[in-house]
């Protein structure tokens, strides 16, 4: 059978789709560790910036961030599975901004009413 024509072949091997990034496909643990990093001390930087205004919530904010944070450096450490292992990083860095952005939107609010 033709590669062209069988359609789970095609998928596999196309560059459009998501799955098939570069960041996603490579066994590179560096870039998750810097920019999850990166992205955890300016999150948490923002969230002590507001803490002066909601304490409880920008505490379990960046209590929350820096768990995800200590969870991509587990995986980091514990799974030998490129694919899966950018997989988990990628999710956990979404968790991260999830979190970061919720904390904010949740202080703004409550300074707001």
């Amino acid at each position: 059978m033709d590669d062209r024509s069988d359609p789970a072949r095609r998928r596999e091997q196309d560059p459009t789709l998501v799955r098939n990034q570069p960041a996603l496909r490579s066994a590179r643990r560096g870039w998750w560790f810097l920019w999850s990093g990166l992205f955890a001390l300016v999150s948490i930087g923002v969230l002590a910036w507001l803490a002066v205004r909601q304490t409880a919530v920008a505490v379990i904010g960046i209590a929350i961030i820096a768990a995800l944070y200590a969870a991509v450096l587990i995986v980091g450490a514990t799974v030998s599975a490129p694919p899966r292992r950018n997989a988990a990083f990628a999710w956990l860095t979404i968790a991260m901004a999830v979190v970061a952005l919720g904390s904010t939107i949740a202080i703004m609010m409550i300074e707001w009413s």
